[in-house]
């Protein structure tokens, strides 16, 4: 099952490179789409420097805002996963709080791995598992009948704190994520760092004493893996040649984040409405670039001053694509996210590209997943014609 392995690679912070914008001071809650609340949460984590962590993906379109705690909470997907031990159910959760003002100002990840099924042998369902991670954040008492462990790590994915739960008490037991290189139980690795394409990691429960330092316990959880497209690339387990590899990463490295100007160009003007089309560059690599172009339309209001006589209404997201030629493999792409935050005379076009590298070895691809965090301001009277 995990036949294709390489030494894990410490992670190439600029896969992940984020361009941030700051909101002008006429942005409100108001103004932003019905998905504000995982727009609010991104915004704030894509300010903050860059985590070193796995490509998990937050699902940004299921963030719950507690009103009672001021907290969002965003479940977020594990990326690559394998195999996950059927007895232990694993869900994180990217949690942030916002001040007294509604400016978010701490975010962390939250583990929570189930012991048991709940109360009366019921699974814990969502409901219940948004509970757990808030008391959590604010060190509030856990729920008396809960099971099971939980781990709170900051943005760069140090441990911040670890309970194992028994009907609520915890114990004083250090409690902490492992990883381990392909079911090698003596090769503990860098933990939480992005897996290669190819590379898969066992994760493991592990509980010390902490008087003692005595490993108490080791639970296998679930096997992540960097690309299920690299393995059984026509070898039957054979490994793929480092030379492609190299390639692939030649080709991943070639990769930035752009979010340039393409082209502003009026489709249709009346003198009450005007509709524009907005050009954007997302990443450019080597001879090539991948872009995407929305529909903004605008509408005339009764002012003196030339620069303020017009206001954003509306943008929507119209389609992207990959111009130009790319050189040593091939590249796709699709979008996971899409959002657009509207002043009266700047608008922030915000996008989450999904993009995957792939080069050939014997007729069938080796790959490697990127996501990027783009982010474009136009101004009202932008114009590219």
């Amino acid at each position: 099952m995990r036949t294709i392995k390489y030494s894990l690679l410490p992670v190439l912070a600029i896969f992940l490179l984020i361009s941030s914008c700051k909101r002008e001071s006429e942005f409100t809650k108001s103004s932003v789409t019905s998905s504000s609340e995982g727009s609010k949460a991104k915004a704030w984590l894509d300010s903050q420097s860059k985590n070193k962590g796995p490509a998990d993906i937050p699902e940004w379109s299921k963030t719950k805002y507690l009103s009672r705690n001021n907290l969002f909470l965003t479940p977020v997907k594990i990326s690559g996963y394998e195999k996950m031990n059927s007895g232990r159910k694993v869900t994180k959760f990217f949690v942030t709080s916002e001040n007294s003002t509604g400016e978010i100002n701490a975010g962390e990840y939250v583990y929570i791995i189930e012991k048991s099924m709940g109360i009366n042998g019921k699974e814990n369902n969502l409901e219940r598992l948004n509970s757990i991670a808030a008391n959590s954040f604010q060190n509030q008492k856990i729920s008396s009948d809960f099971n099971g462990i939980i781990l709170r790590y900051d943005l760069n994915y140090k441990l911040i704190e670890s309970g194992n739960f028994a009907n609520g008490e915890i114990s004083n037991d250090l409690v902490s994520l492992v990883a381990k290189e392909d079911g090698n139980k003596n090769s503990e690795i860098s933990s939480f760092a992005e897996v290669p394409c190819g590379v898969c990691i066992d994760w493991y429960l592990q509980t010390i004493d902490l008087e003692t330092g005595q490993i108490l316990s080791e639970i296998y959880l679930y096997t992540q893996c960097g690309n299920q497209a690299c393995e059984g690339s026509g070898g039957g387990g054979t490994s793929v040649p480092q030379s492609v590899y190299n390639g692939l990463m030649t080709l991943v490295n070639s990769i930035t984040i752009s979010n340039e100007t393409k082209s502003v160009t009026t489709l249709s003007e009346t003198p009450e409405q005007r509709v524009k089309r907005l050009e954007w560059k997302l990443v450019k690599g080597i001879g090539w670039y991948i872009y995407s172009w929305e529909k903004g339309v605008q509408v005339k209001v009764a002012s003196s001053n030339p620069s303020t006589q017009w206001q954003w209404q509306s943008i929507t997201h119209e389609g992207s694509a990959k111009v130009g030629i790319i050189i040593g493999g091939t590249v796709s792409h699709s979008i996971t996210y899409w959002n657009a935050i509207l002043g009266l005379y700047n608008a922030i076009v915000d996008v989450q590209l999904a993009v995957t590298c792939s080069v050939g070895w014997r007729g069938s691809p080796v790959s490697y997943d990127l996501v990027y965090s783009c982010q474009k301001n136009f101004n009202v009277n932008e114009s590219y014609e």
